[in-house]
Order: C-alpha cells, then sequence, then structure tokens
C-alpha cells in the first residue's frame, strides 16, 4: 500500500510538470524560459500538445487502467468482491431452497401421515357392524322361505273350505267337527275344564297318553299358540307334524270356517235341485271372502316359521352375551324350545324365523347399552351404522306397509258385506212391491 502511494505521487507531480510547461509564460521570457526548459516543444507547439496528449493517454493506460484499475481496483477489489457477492447471493439462494425443499417434504409427509391415520381410523370397522351384518345374514332367504309357508297354510285353507278330497272338510262338517274333537281329546283336553266336568272325554289323569299340561287348550288360545315366543316350530315344506302345526291349524279352523256345509254338492245335485246353482255360488263367495281374512293369519302364522338359520349362532350369542338371558330363554326364542318332555319329531326345534330376525334387528338390538356406546366412534363408523338403521328400517317398513295394504282389503271386503246386506234388503222390499 506504501509502494502504491508514491508511485500515486510520483504520476501526480509529474502530470503538475507536465501542464505547468503547457502553459504559456509572460511574452517577455517566453521565448528563452521555454526553450531552456524543453527546446523540443517550445521551438514547435503542435509538438507540444502532441506530446502532452500522448503523456497523458500513456498515464491513463499504464497506471489508471492497467495499473490501478486492472491490476489493483478489478483483480484485487471488484472481481473478488464480485466473487463474494455472488457466493452470498448463491448461498443464500441455496439455503432457501434448501428451507423450502424441506418445507414441502415436511407438508407432504403430515399431510400423508395424516391421510394413513384417517384412513387406519376410518376402515376400522367397529362392532356394531359387523353385528348389523351377522344378525342380518341370511334374512332375505328367510323372507322367501316365509312366503312359501304363507302360500302352504293358505292352499291347506282352500282345500278344508272348498271339501277337496283327502282334507278334513271334504266330506262337510260332520267330519271336520270329528277331526277337530279328536285333535282337542288327544292334545289340548284339560280335566279341570267345565268344572271337572271332561273327566269322561279326556284321558285320565296319570294315563301315559294324558295331554301335557304346556298344550291345555292351546287350540283357542291365541296368545299361547302365536305370541308366546317369536320363533315357532312350524315348516310345512317337511312331512313332519310337530306340536306348533298342529296347534295353529287347529286354531285356524276354530277361527275361519267353524261352521261348515253339512254336506258337499255334487255335479248331479247342482243341477237337478232349484236354486242349487245361486247355493253352490254363494257358498264359494263365502269362500273368497274368507280367504281375504285367513291371509292376514296366514302371513302372522308364517313370519313365525322356521326360517333359514344363517344367524342362528349369533342371534343366541347376542341374546346371551348383550343382553344377559340364560342359554334356555335363548333358545326359546330363537328354536322353539320346549321345557317339558320331549316326543321326537313332533317337538323338535326349528331355526330362527324371520319374525325374531327382524325383532332383534329392529327392537332387541336398541336395548343394549353398548349400541349407544359405539356410537361414540369415527365419523365413517357412525354413518356406516346410520346406513345399517335406514336399511332396517326400509326392510321394517316394507313389512308395515305390507300390514297395511292386507287392513285395506279387509276394511273393504266389511263395506262390500254391508253393502250386500243393504241390497238384499232393498231387493227383498222390491219382491214384496211386485207381488
Amino acid at each position: 500500500m506504501k509502494k502504491l502511494r508514491l508511485s500515486l505521487l510520483k504520476h501526480i507531480l509529474f502530470f503538475a510538470v507536465l501542464i505547468g510547461g503547457a502553459v504559456p509564460p509572460k511574452p517577455a521570457m517566453a521565448g528563452p524560459w521555454c526553450c531552456m526548459v524543453c527546446p523540443m516543444m517550445c521551438c514547435n507547439p503542435g509538438a507540444t500538445n502532441g506530446f502532452i496528449t500522448q503523456a497523458f493517454n500513456n498515464y491513463r493506460n499504464n497506471f489508471i487502467m492497467n495499473s490501478f484499475y486492472r491490476n489493483q481496483f478489478e483483480q484485487q477489489g471488484l472481481k473478488p468482491m464480485a466473487d463474494d457477492i455472488r457466493a452470498a447471493a448463491v448461498g443464500a439462494g441455496m439455503m432457501i431452497g434448501a428451507f423450502l425443499d424441506g418445507s414441502a417434504v415436511n407438508m407432504a409427509q403430515a399431510t400423508m401421515q395424516s391421510l394413513n391415520a384417517e384412513t387406519i381410523k376410518d376402515f376400522h370397522v367397529s362392532d356394531q357392524i359387523c353385528r348389523f351384518g351377522t344378525l342380518s345374514k341370511s334374512l332375505a332367504r328367510s323372507e322367501s322361505m316365509l312366503e312359501t309357508q304363507q302360500a302352504v297354510f293358505s292352499a291347506r285353507a282352500m282345500a278344508r273350505n272348498a271339501g277337496r278330497e283327502f282334507s278334513s272338510g271334504a266330506a262337510g262338517r260332520g267330519r271336520d267337527n270329528y277331526e277337530r274333537l279328536k285333535n282337542f281329546v288327544s292334545y289340548y283336553c284339560d280335566n279341570s275344564d267345565n268344572d271337572m266336568g271332561l273327566s269322561g272325554l279326556c284321558i285320565p289323569v296319570g294315563n301315559a297318553t294324558e295331554t301335557r299340561n304346556i298344550e291345555y287348550n292351546r287350540d283357542i288360545d291365541y296368545t299361547r299358540a302365536m305370541e308366546e315366543s317369536p320363533t315357532l316350530n312350524i315348516d310345512v315344506t317337511d312331512n313332519v307334524l310337530t306340536r306348533d302345526e298342529n296347534t295353529v291349524f287347529n286354531l285356524f279352523s276354530y277361527l275361519y270356517g267353524h261352521t261348515q256345509d253339512s254336506s258337499r254338492l255334487s255335479g248331479t245335485s247342482i243341477s237337478e235341485f232349484s236354486g242349487s246353482i245361486e247355493k253352490y255360488v254363494e257358498s264359494r263367495s263365502v269362500i273368497a271372502r274368507r280367504a281375504v281374512a285367513q291371509n292376514s293369519f296366514s302371513k302372522m302364522m308364517a313370519m313365525r316359521s322356521s326360517g333359514s338359520g344363517a344367524s342362528h349362532g349369533f342371534m343366541n350369542l347376542f341374546l346371551i352375551r348383550q343382553l344377559g338371558l340364560p342359554s334356555q330363554e335363548a333358545d326359546k326364542y330363537t328354536t322353539a324350545w320346549n321345557p317339558g318332555p320331549k316326543v321326537a319329531g313332533y317337538d323338535d326345534s326349528k331355526k330362527p324365523s324371520y319374525y325374531a330376525q327382524m325383532d332383534i334387528l329392529a327392537k332387541r338390538i336398541y336395548q343394549d347399552p353398548e349400541f349407544y356406546v359405539n356410537l361414540m366412534d369415527t365419523k365413517a363408523n357412525v354413518k356406516r351404522i346410520s346406513a345399517s338403521m335406514e336399511a332396517i328400517d326400509l326392510a321394517q317398513t316394507r313389512d308395515m306397509y305390507e300390514a297395511v295394504s292386507r287392513s285395506e282389503m279387509l276394511m273393504a271386503l266389511l263395506l262390500d258385506m254391508e253393502a250386500r246386506k243393504q241390497v238384499d234388503e232393498n231387493y227383498g222390499k222390491f219382491s214384496e212391491v211386485r207381488q
């Protein structure tokens, strides 16, 4: 640095000398002084100016541009400074980019972890969803079996009322009453009835074939025959007569078509006797109206008949574990279990009915406190539970719709019967007027 200062000072002094020589002296001394100092310049002014210009250019190129600017300022000043600034700027940009990359990676990882956690949470199905699924297993098949049972019940009732061959009403009222009395003595007779007046009719007490107390008067007791259990040991698609089948068939006969025709009309009697055609048509009209009423009872029996049984184990497990029923009560609920002595075939347990399955899905499952505890779950599981409840509600609403349709049909039939009475009265009055 000290050498730089000395060099700069020398150049400044040299430049001052040059400037001083270029200034014209006083006229009196111009010639001699100039010639003494620099004879070449004083004697030739043009050469003087060229010399000064050349000296200035040399000074600028050698000192200002080469020595000071390029060597000192550019090489040792600006360039390193520019390098430092560039390096600092690039380093800062790299650091900012690294921060942005790190932030993006962290945000992506956080998003992935959040979605992963939500997926695990949403797809972790609760026990309640599984319970809906297992308890409703093969519900459609049970409903299909229900429709088959209903058709068989209706066909049997039609055969009895129409006097079809081999039915209890084939020969008329006498044979039908005899069949019912025989069933009453064999299965439903209670010695204590009629003030102990049935001892001569019922099987004596202590006899091996005495009527079991579980069946006393069940042929006329709707509550014990139908409402005692949601599942009855009924399956009319097989060839085995069971306790509940025998009971409901006899109850059916007492409720509908209790009084059959005294005798059946033959083809010859219809054509030979006056008014026989009108009587037969009227008889068929009664059978048709009775069939409408019988259909409701057939539907109720079919709903409690044996179902598919695919959810039997789950239903028992739910009743025992969730509702706290004893195992025997659970079996009675689902399979028409008989606590007393059993007769092979006659007392065989059946599979849970459609009615029992729907009773659990639409009612019993909400009597379990754990159901409401399971609602404190993820939003996805709560939505799944809601969807399951809506599905069960739709099935129940459909059953209610069918029940209302049957009620409307019965109401329409009652109105028609009342209208027939009025028509008959008016027709009788009109006949009297004509006579």
